[in-house]
């Protein structure tokens, strides 16, 4: 009678087992439902130490090689994941907190600052549908264009983008600074206004007098 390769338990004839792994050197070897309950569990993340530990009791009755490594892989790929994922959030933290603090100017130096690296031009662009007009031309407070709350404040985040564009790319160059920041609106066409920022990205350090 067939038996699980894992715990050794025998099969019947309403459970026949189910094949443990797709690599060739696991054909023809099969486990019962408890051993893929638990193998389940593991790839999506559920009790990984406890199921971990459940396998960990038969790895010494078990003499295939590959039947070992092919659990120990599915137990160590959760952690491997976890720590991908982690590490993902500190590339991230560390990003926002660079950003933060990232120092700009339309000039083109910081007082107290020495510009020791300059890292070349960058720009970012945001394109502003103007299609809106008809629907807020009612918003207008006169005659005279006096400018609408609707189209200045689509406008204001149109520029906020821009902006965060320009210090994500100052960051990607490994710049802790942007001199020269310019911001300018165009128009394409009829239906599109561009907002347009630019500026050089630098590295500064701190003058010690």
């Amino acid at each position: 009678m067939k038996e699980c390769c894992i715990c050794g338990k025998k099969f019947g004839m309403m459970s026949p087992g189910v094949a443990l792994g797709p690599y060739a050197s696991l054909d023809g070897l099969l486990i019962c439902a408890d051993c893929q309950s638990k193998l389940q569990e593991i790839r999506h993340n559920r009790d990984v130490e406890g199921n971990a530990a459940y396998f960990h009791g038969f790895f010494p009755a078990i003499q295939n090689e590959a039947i070992k490594t092919y659990i120990t892989k599915v137990i160590s790929a959760p952690s491997e994941a976890n720590a991908a994922k982690q590490q993902r959030q500190t590339e991230a933290d560390e990003r926002r907190e660079c950003l933060k603090n990232m120092l700009t100017t339309s000039g083109f130096n910081y007082e107290g600052w020495r510009i020791t690296e300059y890292l070349g031009f960058i720009s970012s662009e945001v394109a502003v549908g103007m299609g809106f007009f008809k629907a807020i031309a009612a918003s207008f407070s006169d005659v005279f264009g006096i400018e609408s709350e609707a189209l200045g404040d689509k406008l204001l985040n149109s520029k906020q983008a821009a902006f965060d564009r320009l210090l994500g790319q100052a960051y990607d160059k490994g710049a802790n600074a942007i001199i020269g920041i310019d911001l300018d609106y165009t128009m394409f066409g009829d239906t599109l206004v561009g907002v347009i920022a630019s500026g050089t990205a630098v590295k500064i350090e701190k003058q010690s007098f």
